[in-house]
């Protein structure tokens, strides 16, 4: 066997090995989809098809979750409601401008961000493809009660699959372990290990329990005990993150009592993995009352650190008496003003959301209308493939309309050579089955998938039309939406990531302009936990955002910014730590009036971009040690940071 022969096998083992890997991850979506589209079929009639699609994405988007009867419930009337407002949006015209302008982009809104980008997703296709086919009222009432149908069976097969086959993530376990690997970590930073391995290691924990949090995000920062609970552990595993970044501990760990202090907090730390018994908990608490009383550790880095670990360790114990998985929010108190704030952050032009909602709201308002009112056949497609093409970012965007066109040209010749040898009807659905199926083994956005959502598509439209004018059909209205999504994309608040980068970087900095206005609310004693702890976990879930961007500059560039980017994280720690030892009590009151005046020269700074402003001046012997060092810190990093000509002026 030649080198090239032998060559190809390998590349075709491989390939098939990858292909049955991709098969078996995505075997529960196309059963689904088989058996839905067959029952769909039987009962309510081709017509109705496309209903299996969209019950079918919001199977493929939950499965692998935890499941929870409220967010089934909530999944069934959202689909029922998208099927009366699609309906509608088919009536007349003008009903079509508007609905197709306003739910697309209220699920952008309120249910995506650059984080979850394609939180939309699910709800939004049901939305647009219950759409594609206008009905009568007699057909919407069985359009309705088929969505009924498939939404229901869909949540049964969620319970299904979660009780046995689903491998559950145990949130009491990650927690244990977190807490175990974090009192390993203190021991070694006491003995003195590697840093840069440790503080890779605290910085994913710490990642991992604000994306937690994150996940039980309310747009009205309602109380919500777990997120609350995932905030604070995030918040504990920061300050050794802050601890280690301060290069000054280290001399400090030299010193009699410092090393030790570290010490007594893992061996706390590893003891509180039992903290789920009532009994254990309150000895914890007790315990962690008179370490925090009886520290003989000297003033400094350490001490600060130590002193706000069991500040923040003792709100976790308290916290956990009334955490419980299945607990949402608590209505009962909204704190409006960061309500406002947020609503007015997320309405900005430079939000990724309103972006990111305009431009499809746009697309499929156009794409729509027109499908509406032009009389041709199979105009849905057009809306179709516009849906499909316009993507979060503009980069992304500008992928797939190189990609699918080519994908749906070799799935319309696939399809044109394969359909003479097809047995009639039965034959057409077992077809479009068997595509469906592989596209869900293919990698969205890629060239492959189209070839195959193409052939079942194209294949479907042959019961009503001829082939091969399916085929051009098909292509003609791909043309179409890549010549509206390339100009949209081009001229409508397009989301390049340059762009999302810069207004990342702005965001980070009034977040801290924010968060200073939270130490003067912590200084008139209105701060609410759960409110600071979503603007840290913002703060951070950004942050690491601009780091993704900033690795793929070219290589001096990239560190030039990641120098920065160190600098900043620096500034916003300085700002926390001054919030956690007012709520800890480690400010006096005589100190309140100036550390207030301090907070608003900083939040001056940050809002004009500049180095000093005139009479504006910290006095930081004011202060005694804790809070003067870190304000000290503060005034440096900030001179550092906007001292950067370059940086302030791509971010300006």
């Amino acid at each position: 066997m030649g080198v090239g022969a032998l060559t190809l096998e390998i590349t075709l083992k491989n390939y098939a090995k990858g292909f049955w890997q991709r098969f078996k991850n995505a075997f529960p979506t196309i059963l689904f989809y088989a058996v839905s589209f067959l029952l769909i079929l039987i009962i309510f009639g081709v017509k109705y098809a496309l209903v299996a699609s969209t019950a079918t994405t919001l199977f493929e988007g939950r499965y692998r979750k935890s499941i929870r009867v409220k967010e089934l419930i909530r999944m069934i009337f959202m689909s029922l409601l998208l099927c009366v407002l699609a309906y509608l949006a088919t009536t007349n015209v003008v009903l079509c401008i508007l609905l197709n302008f306003t739910v697309p982009f209220l699920l952008v809104f309120f249910q995506s961000s650059q984080f979850i980008p394609k939180g939309h997703f699910g709800y939004a296709m049901t939305f647009v493809f219950l759409e594609l086919i206008p009905m009568t009222f007699p057909e919407f009432k069985i359009q309705l009660t088929s969505v009924l149908f498939s939404s229901v069976l869909a949540a049964v097969c969620l319970v299904v699959y979660a009780r046995y086959f689903s491998v559950k993530t145990d949130s009491h376990k990650i927690v244990k372990d977190s807490i175990n690997t974090l009192s390993d970590i203190l021991n070694k930073l006491a003995d003195g290990y590697d840093e840069k391995e440790i503080l890779l290691k605290l910085y994913d924990m710490q990642q991992s329990f604000q994306k937690l949090a994150y996940n039980s995000n309310h747009h009205l920062f309602m109380p919500d005990k777990n997120k609350y609970f995932f905030n604070m552990f995030a918040l504990l595993i920061q300050r050794a993150v802050y601890l280690i970044t301060d290069g000054s501990w280290k001399d400090e760990r030299e010193i009699e009592g410092c090393a030790d202090a570290v010490r007594r907090l893992a061996d706390f730390t590893k003891k509180s993995i039992n903290a789920d018994d009532d009994a254990v908990r309150a000895e914890l608490v007790k315990e962690a009352d008179e370490l925090s009383k009886s520290s003989d550790v000297p003033e400094g880095r350490i001490n600060i650190f130590y002193r706000s670990y069991l500040h923040i360790a003792l709100m976790l114990l308290k916290s956990m008496d009334e955490r419980d998985d299945d607990s949402g929010p608590d209505f009962y108190k909204i704190p409006w003003r960061e309500v406002f704030y947020s609503i007015t952050k997320r309405m900005s032009t430079d939000s990724f959301e309103i972006r990111f909602a305009l431009r499809l709201a746009i697309v499929m308002t156009i794409t729509c209308t027109v499908s509406l009112v032009w009389d041709f056949e199979h105009t849905y497609w057009f809306p179709l493939h516009s849906f499909l093409l316009v993507q979060p970012s503009y980069e992304e965007s500008a992928h797939r309309m190189k990609t699918r066109p080519i994908g749906t040209i070799i799935g319309c010749t696939f399809v044109h050579l394969i359909y003479p040898y097809l047995p009639g009807v039965t034959g057409v659905y077992v077809f479009s089955v068997l595509m469906v199926a592989i596209m869900y083994c293919c990698t969205p956005g890629t060239w492959i998938q189209p070839i195959f959502s193409t052939s079942s598509a194209v294949i479907m439209a042959s019961l009503t039309v001829n082939e091969a004018a399916a085929v051009q059909l098909r292509v003609f209205y791909l043309l179409m939406a890549v010549i509206l999504v390339m100009i949209v994309n081009r001229f409508f608040l397009p989301s390049k990531k340059e762009g999302q980068f810069k207004r990342n970087m702005r965001m980070l900095i009034d977040l801290q302009r924010h968060y200073w206005g939270i130490v003067q609310q912590s200084l008139r004693g209105e701060v609410k936990p759960e409110v600071a702890g979503e603007i840290l976990a913002y703060f951070h879930m950004i942050y690491n955002e601009v780091l993704i961007y900033v690795k793929t500059l070219p290589k001096a560039e990239s560190e030039e910014f990641m120098d920065m980017m160190m600098v900043l994280w620096n500034m916003f720690s300085e700002v926390e730590q001054v919030i956690c030892l007012v709520e800890a009590g480690e400010v006096y009151p005589s100190e309140y009036g100036s550390l207030y005046y301090a907070s608003g020269v900083f939040m001056e700074r940050l809002k004009e971009k500049t180095l000093d402003n005139g009479s504006m001046y910290v006095d930081k012997s004011q202060f005694k040690d804790e809070v003067g060092l870190l304000l000290g810190g503060y005034e440096k990093n900030i001179h550092r940071f906007y001292g950067n000509k370059k940086l302030i002026q791509l971010i300006a």
